[in-house]
C-alpha cells in the first residue's frame, strides 16, 4: 500500500495538479554550497547538494488526500469512450470540470475532475505538458531540472582532465557573470536534452530545442540526439540528408537527393532526376530538356527548347519501330523511325503554313478491305477517303 501512495503522489507530481509554487533559479543557485578546495595535481571541486529537508518546489498533499483520491479514480477504470471521439456521459462530465464539451482530449480534465470529487483545492486546467508546447513555466521547470541535476553533481579536475555536468558562459565582470551567453551541458534524460549552446541562456536554449521550427531561443543548439538548430550555417562540405524543407532560397552547382525534398525558392544549376532508377523525370541543362524515362528505361515522353521556340514529343514503341509525335509552335510533325539506328522511316507534317504527309504512310487501295469508313488512304499517287 505504501508503494502505490509513493507512485500515486509522483503522478500528481508529476501532472502539476498540486497546489504547486515554482522556485526561482536564482534561489537555486544562492543556496548552492561550494566547499573550498586546494589546488593540486587531482584538484577536486566539490557541489555539496543543496538541503531539500524542507522542499520549497512542492506542497504535498497529505496521504489521506491521496487515499481518497485513489479510491475516487480506481473507481472509474472501465470508463470508455461512447464512440472513440473524447465522447460519453461520463467523458463529458470529465471535460465539464474544466469548462469543455465533447470532442477534446480529456486525460488532464479527468485529473481535475478527479481533485474536484475528492474536494481538494487544484488548478482547473484541461492543460498535459508536451514537448511542443513552450510556455514560460514548461521552460522555467525544465531549467529547474538542469540546474538542479547539475547542483547534485561534482567537478573534478584531473591535470589536463575536467570532469563535470555543466559549463555556463557568459559575460564575466568585476568577479560577477552577468549574463549568460553560451554553455555545454552533460545532462541526458532524453534526445531533446541540450548538450551545446550559443547566443543566449540556458533557458533559451530549452526553448529552442521544445520549438526548433519557430524562430525563438538561442542563436545555435545542439541537443543530446544530434538535432543543430542553427540561425545560419555556412557548410563547406558535403550534405547527406534523407529528406528536408527549405523554405527560402536555394542554390546549388550540383546534387543528388535520395530522399524527399522541399524548397519554396532555389536555383538548381545542374542535372535534376527526380529518382534514381526506374520511372523518372531528368532536367538536362546541357540537352535543354525535361525527359520522361518509364520503368524500363526508355525515353516516352520530352520537352526540349531552342533559341526562339520550343517542341514536346511523345514517343510510342512497337515491333522495332519508335513512332513519335513532336509538336512545334507552327505545326505537328509525325515520324517512324527505326527501333535500332533511330533513322527516319516515314514524316508527315500539318501547320498553319499547310500540310505534308508521306504516301507510304496511308494503307493502300490494294488492302481496301481493312480500311475503316473515314479513312484515308492511298490509290496510286491520290489520297481518298473511304465512304
Amino acid at each position: 500500500m505504501a508503494k502505490n501512495k509513493i507512485i500515486l503522489l509522483c503522478f500528481l507530481l508529476f501532472v502539476g495538479c498540486t497546489r504547486s509554487a515554482v522556485k526561482d533559479i536564482e534561489h537555486i543557485e544562492e543556496d548552492a554550497v561550494v566547499a573550498d578546495t586546494v589546488a593540486g595535481e587531482n584538484t577536486e571541486i566539490e557541489i555539496i547538494e543543496v538541503d531539500n529537508s524542507e522542499p520549497d518546489f512542492v506542497e504535498i498533499i497529505s496521504i489521506s488526500d491521496v487515499d481518497r483520491v485513489a479510491e475516487i479514480f480506481r473507481a472509474e477504470i472501465g470508463v470508455r469512450e461512447l464512440t472513440g471521439k473524447n465522447d460519453g456521459p461520463r467523458v463529458e462530465e470529465y471535460l465539464a470540470s474544466v469548462e469543455l464539451g465533447k470532442g477534446y482530449a480529456w486525460c488532464a480534465a479527468f485529473v481535475t475532475w478527479t481533485f474536484k470529487q475528492a474536494e481538494i483545492d487544484a488548478a482547473v486546467s484541461a492543460w498535459s505538458p508536451s514537448p511542443f508546447d513552450n510556455p514560460a513555466s514548461t521552460t522555467g521547470f525544465e531549467v529547474i531540472r538542469y540546474l538542479s541535476d547539475a547542483i547534485k553533481g561534482k567537478t573534478s579536475i584531473l591535470g589536463g582532465l575536467i570532469l563535470t555536468s555543466m559549463i555556463r558562459l557568459g559575460i564575466f565582470r568585476n568577479g560577477e557573470l552577468e549574463k549568460i551567453t553560451s554553455g555545454i551541458s552533460g545532462l541526458y534524460n532524453d534526445d531533446n536534452d541540450v548538450a551545446f549552446w550559443a547566443g543566449g541562456s540556458l533557458e533559451d536554449a530549452i526553448r529552442a530545442a521544445m520549438q526548433p521550427h519557430e524562430e525563438t531561443g538561442a542563436q545555435a543548439v545542439i541537443t543530446h540526439g544530434g538535432r543543430a538548430i542553427l540561425n545560419d550555417a555556412v557548410i563547406r562540405g558535403l550534405i547527406y540528408a534523407d529528406g528536408g524543407v527549405f523554405k527560402g532560397r536555394v542554390e546549388a552547382n550540383e546534387g543528388v537527393f535520395h530522399g524527399r525534398v522541399e524548397a519554396e525558392e532555389g536555383y538548381f544549376r545542374g542535372r535534376v532526376e527526380s529518382n534514381k532508377n526506374g520511372g523518372r523525370i531528368i532536367i538536362d541543362p546541357v540537352d535543354r530538356s525535361v525527359d520522361l524515362i518509364d520503368t524500363s528505361d526508355k525515353l516516352v515522353g520530352r520537352w526540349g527548347f531552342y533559341n526562339g521556340g520550343s517542341s514536346l514529343s511523345t514517343f510510342f514503341y512497337s515491333a522495332g519501330s519508335i513512332y513519335e509525335i513532336q509538336i512545334h509552335g507552327g505545326n505537328i510533325q509525325f515520324l517512324m523511325r527505326d527501333g535500332n539506328t533511330g533513322a527516319i522511316s516515314l514524316s508527315s507534317w500539318m501547320g498553319l503554313s499547310g500540310a505534308k504527309f508521306d504516301l507510304m504512310s496511308f494503307p493502300n487501295a490494294n488492302n481496301l478491305s481493312t480500311v475503316s469508313t473515314g479513312e484515308l488512304y492511298r490509290d496510286g499517287d491520290t489520297i481518298k477517303i473511304k465512304i
